[in-house]
């Protein structure tokens, strides 16, 4: 019975990933009009390997439930379809091309994959895979050999002197340790695909461009997050479902025992809700509000790399970050972009990014620790009149540079300087 239900909820996140897909696949061609800024094509690419990863996840579930020695593969292929569409995700994302162009532009961010999670979507999910591992170590611990010798498929109760009770399946360690393998690897490669949508190169440099980057990075949290909900949410009612089952089919059970079948089965109606939820969200991501990130372009400076200047772009960012930091922009204990992810916004390689980093320190301008970045010590001792005068050019033909992308005319540049000089 429980390898039936299995099959049967896994034909049902099937249909439903199918049809929501369907509806999604007929909005692929508005998203650039809903998210004014974010090239179509890029929007296209990320759409397109997010079903690709949804057709192979179908095709390599189907697979799983159809092999596998006494129902092994059923219960492997919720979370092998998960893993696939994971895996769409992520192509989607790293399919994002860095800048080109001479001119290159990268705010001063930090962006954090919290700044991205859906919380209670992600606190569902932790908190379901937290109950599945704890209820499969039971499981594993508890399980004995069935009557061929194969380890952890029976439960298995003595009910008093020469008379034992078994029941079988049982998820001990025959189905609980390939599972949890799966499971583990999912939600660690899960935790390696939210990184790189934190870190991907930005689709544009505007603020509008940037708030609809941010929802497009937004989404693709949300649907790693379902993801690795589908990943662990039917193998955890599939379990929950044949635990019970064993544990209310002994009829020398003790009390305790019933209180556990029960209480299993509780668990399984309450999570059919969520799990239907998590699956819906994790082939066509609902429309979110836009959350303030930590650290916008409209909220920090921006660096400004020409690469047809013929000083080196390591020097060029060395030169900005040294300003911002002598006149205070960037003031002790704030943070620098981690290397990669300036790097890939700018478009230059990781060891530029590392060699300004490098000087900066050299000099004692900001410190790196492992695991707290870069961050700036102190500012530097007062400047010469040259010296600040070409401060003040550089930071000068920076906001120009910007305003003008903004699409402000001469009056308008002057009129903001003026009302920032006021404050």
């Amino acid at each position: 019975m429980g390898g039936l239900v299995l099959v049967l909820m896994f034909v049902i996140a099937a249909c439903v990933a199918l049809v929501a897909w369907l509806v999604h696949a007929r909005r692929v061609a508005t998203v650039s009009a809903g998210w004014a800024g974010v090239p179509a094509e890029a929007a296209r690419r990320m759409a397109g390997w997010r079903w690709a990863g949804l057709i192979s996840g179908l095709v390599a579930g189907g697979a799983a439930a159809g092999s596998g020695a006494l129902g092994r593969g059923l219960l492997l292929a919720a979370p092998v379809f998960g893993l696939f569409v994971l895996a769409g995700v992520v192509a989607g994302e790293t399919s994002v091309r860095p800048p080109g162009g001479r001119t290159r532009i990268a705010a001063l961010e930090v962006r954090r994959v919290r700044d991205y999670l859906p919380r209670g979507l992600a606190s569902t999910v932790l908190a379901a895979a937290v109950v599945l591992l704890a209820l499969l170590t039971v499981t594993t611990a508890t399980g004995a050999r069935d009557d061929l010798g194969r380890p952890g498929r029976t439960l298995l109760l003595a009910c008093g002197p020469g008379l034992q009770q078994s029941y079988g399946p049982w998820p001990g360690s025959f189905y609980s340790v390939p599972l949890a393998a799966v499971v583990v690897a999912g939600l660690i490669a899960a935790g390696a695909a939210l990184r790189i949508v934190a870190r991907r190169p930005r689709t544009g440099s505007g603020p509008g461009p940037v708030a609809a980057d941010d929802a497009l990075r937004q989404r693709a949290a949300q649907a790693i997050t379902s993801a690795c909900g589908i990943l662990v949410a039917i193998p955890l009612a599939g379990t929950c479902l044949v635990t019970a089952g064993a544990l209310l089919s002994i009829s020398c059970r003790p009390a305790w025992w019933t209180a556990a079948g029960w209480a299993l089965l509780a668990l399984l109606a309450c999570h059919g809700g969520a799990d239907g939820l998590v699956r819906r969200r994790a082939v066509v991501p609902g429309p979110r509000r836009h959350q303030h990130t930590a650290h916008t372009m409209t909220a920090r400076p921006a660096l400004i790399v020409d690469t047809g200047d013929p000083t080196p772009p390591y020097e060029q960012l060395r030169r900005q970050l040294a300003g911002l930091i002598q006149s205070a922009v960037l003031k002790p204990g704030d943070r620098l972009p981690p290397l990669r992810q300036l790097a890939a916004d700018l478009g230059l390689a990781v060891g530029t990014v590392a060699r300004a980093y490098r000087e900066l320190d050299s000099a004692g301008l900001v410190s790196s620790r492992h695991g707290g970045g870069t961050r700036v010590t102190a500012a530097a001792p007062n400047l010469p009149d040259s010296e600040r005068q070409q401060l003040l050019r550089n930071h000068a033909r920076a906001f120009v540079h910007q305003a003008i992308l903004l699409g402000a005319d001469e009056q308008q540049i002057l009129g903001a300087v003026s009302q920032a000089l006021a404050i």
